[in-house]
């Protein structure tokens, strides 16, 4: 496949994001530019089931502005899609050819099983996990797909999200106890009525900008050293500990918080009501975060559509890491002698009875030897840290850029 600009608008319930991609099979994909809007189009939902007039003209004004945006960048490969918000308004076609004859973007409106099947898609390309529960919480439905050796079993989409539960749950600015009670055991109820997810002991993978913040937040706690939440994982008992924490501070409090957005102040606590009787329902100990979602799974599909050798789902890793050489200036010939030489070097050190054998110490010596001192290429007599540096942008946080 040739290089190819592609810019995706994700119109969401919450948010309405633009995000700017390129794609060529040596350098993989590529994210240049993104742009958000907090629009919250759920809340102009009303009563008769159809999105007002305040609403649409936010969405038609967001639409306007990105559209200069792709038109500077010169890039006619657009793809625009629709979630919860426009799929649940009664007036969703008006909606649309409106946004058309005003924008000129033609919005595709994606099924809820489109929907998770793309958050599905984006998780499974890029982090080694090999089977999971994921979850992607919006602000007006929430997706859960069961995925086993990277292939997906099923999916579910619920009709609820952070902005429609907090409209249904919370009376005043934060969630007080009872409120709390009643949320919990009302998505409690909803987990459990789809039985395939039920004690499967899997880890659970959350997906979108309220598990990023909930990773940014406790990353902060904890001086985690690495930037970067993909593919950051929280034991459920942290994940509980966090959940106090949050609870106990005021809706000023939770705006001045390092690693949370204000905007999602109001709402953060209820996602992690969410994530939390969902590990509880599935019997999971362990909580990942994904930076990949929705716009990743509609870029990923739209490659593999031309080339369905770009991505290899099952070697993640290494795949990401040669990008990575060959983005420092490393052929294939020069990461293969590397690759040899350290597969050498580790086996005779065990001959000599330096050590055992173990197979994760061997799979992390052979994945160091694909990034091995490419800091030179920044400046040669700082090589070993300048590595340490890439190491842990592009190879702890996985797949992050």
């Amino acid at each position: 496949m040739r290089r190819l600009k592609t810019a995706i608008i994700d119109i969401g319930s919450n948010t309405i994001r633009l995000v700017l991609y390129s794609y060529d099979k040596n350098e993989g994909l590529r994210e240049f530019g993104n742009l958000k809007t907090v629009a919250r189009l759920r809340s102009y939902i009303e009563s008769d089931g159809e999105m007002s007039e305040a609403g649409i003209q936010l969405l038609s004004n967001t639409l306007t502005a990105f559209k200069k945006v792709i038109d500077d960048y010169e890039i006619t490969d657009i793809k625009a899609v629709a979630t919860a918000a426009i799929r649940q308004a009664k007036n969703k076609n008006k909606i649309i050819s409106r946004m058309k004859k005003e924008t000129g973007l033609k919005i595709e409106l994606l099924s809820e099983e489109e929907e998770a099947y793309f958050g599905f898609l984006a998780v499974v390309h890029s982090m080694d996990t090999p089977s999971a529960v994921t979850i992607d919480i919006g602000g007006g439905s929430t997706e859960i797909t069961l995925y086993s050796d990277k292939k997906l079993q099923k999916t579910y989409s619920f009709p609820f999200g952070t902005v429609s539960l907090k409209q249904n749950f919370v009376s005043g600015e934060s969630i007080n106890e009872s409120e709390r009670k009643l949320l919990r055991q009302y998505i409690k109820n909803q987990f459990n009525s789809i039985s395939w997810i039920q004690n499967v002991n899997f880890p659970v993978i959350a997906i979108g900008g309220s598990a990023r913040n909930i990773a940014q937040v406790n990353q902060h706690r904890v001086d985690y050293p690495i930037s970067g939440v993909h593919h950051y994982e929280v034991s459920k008992d942290e994940l509980v500990g966090l959940n106090e924490f949050l609870g106990n501070m005021s809706l000023e409090q939770l705006k001045q918080l390092d690693g949370l957005s204000s905007d999602r102040a109001d709402i953060i606590g209820i996602a992690l009501e969410v994530f939390l009787v969902l590990m509880e329902v599935v019997g999971s100990i362990k909580f990942q975060v994904s930076k990949k979602g929705l716009r990743e799974g509609v870029i990923i599909n739209r490659v593999l559509q031309s080339n369905p050798e770009a991505f290899d789902k099952y070697n993640v890793f290494e795949e990401n890491a040669k990008r990575l050489a060959f983005e420092y200036g490393r052929g294939e010939e020069e990461l293969e002698t590397l690759a040899t030489l350290s597969d050498q070097l580790y086996r005779e050190c065990c001959e000599l009875n330096f050590f055992e054998l173990n197979l994760e110490d061997y799979k992390l010596i052979k994945r160091a030897a694909l990034i091995y001192s490419i800091g030179e290429y920044i400046e040669i007599d700082s090589a070993h840290q300048h590595t340490f540096y890439a190491d842990r942008k592009s190879v702890c946080s996985w797949y992050q850029s």
